[in-house]
């Protein structure tokens, strides 16, 4: 997996709740870790066994040595630039007692690259390549588009993490992210933004406008060709959480659950992108939404959630490492569902389990229960397949 997102410093604090403007408070817990989307889904492919290298820049100074130490204690290799003039940047995380993140980040020399800043890159066919939004609105934006340009007629596959900020996209450059056919992932906010974005303003039907709906749906499966398409451009805390499975599994065997009918609009954005969309809507599971079909909940996973940040990364960041491993797109995004969910029990923004840890889950038996992970355990690392520690 190489990573083109960039990697900064996560200095991350646990607070009661935000503080009013000249307000004082200590934090309850306080953490400094490499981060950004660029370093965190590639912690969570390494947890995952994927072998990971991050092409983006770093700087020379005292945030870059804790991402150069970062990057050497997970085997991840760093193939991109080093900027002498300028240190990389850091993000203050503040995650308050409800599980929500509110960020105020620095650009540093991962976001001041020259154009041909990933020229030195160059994918296999067989690798997958992570694009991040927020590339697209810094200083390396000219050098990701030269590296799209660069890489049209190449098989390999492409991520693009939308992020929130895709909204300060120019119009130019999202044409040419779409032009590229990737595959897309975002959360349902930004799922909102993007679709207003591409004249798609269909509101997101109220909380209580619920109709029945297949979540498992029936058996259609993904061929090579959805693939294609992308490629060309821990346990529970207490035994409440084994109740709560089985009940949802008692559920799903009864193929109906109660969810947003948002089928429609993901349609509707889908054919706009004419690509794979991957749309995670935390506890309630991802939308994976593939032109020509209708969209798909495949669920999620109930979670005794304390900290949220990073883990839309662990996601994505086993999403890619599952197809590395050539898992199916649907089983992988099953699997991430279960890591995300793993991953929120943890404080701090890079906490992905590895995957000996998911497959030991309570959990991992519901992910095994889903017709279209039949051959997901084959094909995980780790001794317990083989043992049967499930």
């Amino acid at each position: 997996m190489i990573s083109l997102g960039q990697a900064i410093v996560d200095v991350s604090m646990q607070i009661d709740a935000i503080p009013d403007p000249g307000e004082n408070l200590f934090a309850n817990h306080s953490q400094t870790a490499a981060g950004g989307c660029g370093f965190n889904v590639l912690y969570a492919a390494r947890e995952m066994g994927a072998r990971a290298s991050l092409g983006s820049a770093l700087g020379n100074g005292p945030w870059a040595d804790v991402i150069k130490s970062a990057l050497s204690q997970n085997g991840i290799k760093h193939t991109g630039m080093n900027l002498e003039g300028e240190d990389s940047g850091f993000c203050v995380a503040l995650t308050d007692n409800h599980a929500e993140r509110t960020f105020i980040s620095t650009r540093g020399a991962e976001c001041h690259v020259p154009k041909a800043a990933f020229d030195r890159i160059h994918p296999g066919e067989s690798d997958v390549v992570y694009l991040s939004g927020y590339t697209l609105v810094s200083g390396t934006c000219a050098a990701l588009l030269s590296f799209l340009d660069k890489t049209r007629q190449q098989r390999f596959t492409a991520v693009f993490d939308v992020s929130p900020v895709i909204d300060e996209v120019d119009s130019a450059t999202l044409e040419r992210m779409i032009e590229y056919r990737p595959i897309w992932t975002c959360n349902e906010s930004e799922a909102d933004l993007l679709a207003r974005r591409l004249g798609i303003e269909e509101a997101r039907p109220d909380s209580a406008d619920l109709v029945q709906h297949d979540a498992v749906t029936k058996g259609r499966s993904l061929n090579n060709h959805a693939m294609n398409v992308a490629s060309i451009n821990g346990r529970p805390q207490n035994e409440a959480l084994a109740e709560n499975l089985a009940g949802r599994t008692a559920e799903m065997s009864s193929l109906q659950c109660q969810i947003p009918d948002e089928s429609k609009r993901y349609t509707r954005l889908v054919q706009a992108l004419n690509a794979p969309l991957i749309i995670h809507c935390g506890s309630q599971g991802a939308w994976l939404c593939l032109p020509g079909s209708s969209p798909q909940l495949i669920p999620g996973f109930p979670a005794q959630a304390v900290d949220t940040n990073g883990a839309g990364d662990c996601h994505t960041g086993v999403l890619c490492a599952s197809l590395l491993m050539g898992i199916d797109l649907r089983e992988a995004v099953s699997l991430a569902n279960l890591a995300a969910s793993i991953s929120v029990e943890s404080r701090g923004a890079a906490t992905c389990p590895p995957s000996p840890r998911i497959v030991r889950d309570v959990r991992f038996k519901e992910v095994l229960l889903r017709d279209y992970t039949r051959l997901l355990l084959s094909r995980l690392p780790g001794k317990e397949k083989q043992e049967g520690k499930l």
